[in-house]
Formats: C-alpha cells, sequence, structure tokens
C-alpha cells in the first residue's frame, strides 16, 4: 500500500487594494402600489473599491428631468436604498 502525501502551502500578503470596476455599475429598482409605494433600489459595482457613497436619481415620467432622490453609504458589494413614494 502506497501512501502519497501532498504537501501544500500558500502564502497571503497584506497590502493596500486600490481598483476600478471595468462595466458600468448595475442598478435595480422596484415598487408596490403607487398609493402606498416604496421605492428599492439595488447598486453593484463589482471592484469599484474607491466608491464611498452613491446618489440615487429619478424621474415620474421620460419627459422630466431626473432629480435627486438619496444617498446611500457604499455598503460592500450591494447596497441597497428605500426612498417613500414613487420613482422611475
Amino acid at each position: 500500500m502506497f501512501h502519497i502525501w501532498q504537501i501544500r502551502a500558500y502564502r497571503a500578503y497584506k497590502f493596500n487594494f486600490a481598483s476600478l470596476s471595468t462595466e458600468l455599475p448595475k442598478t435595480y429598482a422596484y415598487g408596490t402600489f403607487p398609493e402606498a409605494m416604496i421605492s428599492v433600489y439595488y447598486i453593484s459595482w463589482n471592484g469599484a473599491t474607491e466608491v464611498t457613497s452613491w446618489n440615487f436619481h429619478a424621474a415620474q415620467n421620460l419627459l422630466e428631468l431626473f432629480r435627486l432622490v438619496g444617498n446611500a453609504i457604499n455598503k460592500g458589494f450591494v447596497t441597497v436604498y428605500m426612498s417613500a413614494g414613487y420613482a422611475r
């Protein structure tokens, strides 16, 4: 009977890492009924280590200018923001 022993070693290095994503941020927003609407926004930008916060803008229709809905501090891979009311 043969025993084959594998010796595995790894080394981890700790250093400051900064990166920008090669893709645009991904967003998704949804809401419930207009009378009791809560708009929920999800934002993810994988690899963007320098982003500290997100600004959320919305418009009620295609002809209206976008307005600032709110701001959220970046929470990591996915940040969630909720606002009262309907926003496209």
